[in-house]
């Protein structure tokens, strides 16, 4: 089953909310994004409200998967996450849906306040071997909405194409990652001469800019919705198990992950062209990429 934008809305300022919280990082938020928009397409009459990191936020907002904002670090929601207060400004908060274990100062807090649904869903899977997408589709279940797993998810963004081969050589843990040198070597051997190729490094990447700037063009997106849009031109991303390797996934984008150290059966990527490459060395790696 592919997932594709296309949602319609059918809220005003007098329709209910629908409220969820996610405060992890990038790729953790992505891989509830299938789980959002079964959601969102069925309470099509509610208004969603995300509570999360912003700029992730902002890119659910571009393809429709959020209506309205709010920055997880402000002080109101604060003290909402330790149980004292539910901001005037999510009331009344019709369904509520935590991505966090559960809490019971913010149970409490939410049977005070008659919130009519509250649900609270594990950032990661609590059983072996069971795909963290598929994972948060489970949550669908208290919602009685059939869960179905495999889903292929697909958000399309449409973008001019550049034919750029990208590589993003970092990812949020370097146990993930190769030597830099590898990445280079995939670009002046593997990928030589089949489109033009550029490194997208983000902010704490930069250190690296050194072993690729002589020959390729650096890319450092001033946001993450620069970075979608960025990325949805190219044609091949090569990246590490990262937020920015599912992003392409997500994105359409044949995208292929390295998987080095995370095991792929619970984090692999998933989209409509995408391939996993799992390899615990280098030699590995370059000998599987070479047969692509």
């Amino acid at each position: 089953m592919n997932l594709g934008i296309g949602i319609l809305k059918y809220h005003n300022s007098h329709s209910p909310k629908f409220i969820f919280s996610h405060r992890g990082a990038l790729g953790d938020f992505l891989l509830t994004w299938p789980t959002l928009f079964i959601l969102k397409k069925h309470f099509f009459k509610h208004k969603f409200i995300g509570l999360g990191k912003t700029d992730y936020l902002d890119l659910a907002h571009l393809f429709g998967l959020v209506d309205d904002i709010y920055n997880c670090e402000l002080k109101s929601l604060m003290d909402l996450y330790a149980g004292n207060k539910i901001p005037t400004f999510l009331q009344p908060a019709d369904i509520m849906l935590f991505w966090a274990l559960p809490n019971s100062s913010l149970t409490q807090l939410c049977q005070r306040e008659n919130c009519k649904k509250v649900y609270f869903h594990p950032p990661f899977p609590t059983e072996p071997g069971i795909h963290v997408i598929d994972h948060h589709l489970s949550v669908l279940n208290q919602f009685s909405i059939t869960s179905q797993s495999n889903i292929i998810p697909y958000f399309y963004l449409k973008q001019k194409f550049t034919g750029r081969i990208l590589i993003h050589p970092g990812s949020g843990g370097c146990q993930k990652n190769f030597t830099p040198e590898f990445y280079r070597v995939i670009a002046d051997s593997v990928f030589n001469g089949k489109g033009t190729i550029s490194f997208i490094l983000g902010p704490n990447e930069v250190t690296l800019r050194q072993y690729y700037q002589d020959k390729y063009e650096i890319i450092e997106p001033n946001s993450i919705v620069s970075l979608a849009r960025f990325i949805s031109g190219a044609s091949l991303f090569l990246g590490n198990d990262s937020g920015v390797t599912h992003l392409a996934a997500f994105l359409g984008v044949r995208t292929l992950g390295l998987y080095k150290s995370s095991s792929p059966v619970i984090w692999g990527i998933r989209g409509i062209k995408t391939q996993i490459i799992e390899a615990g060395t280098e030699e590995e790696a370059i000998k599987k990429l070479k047969l692509v």
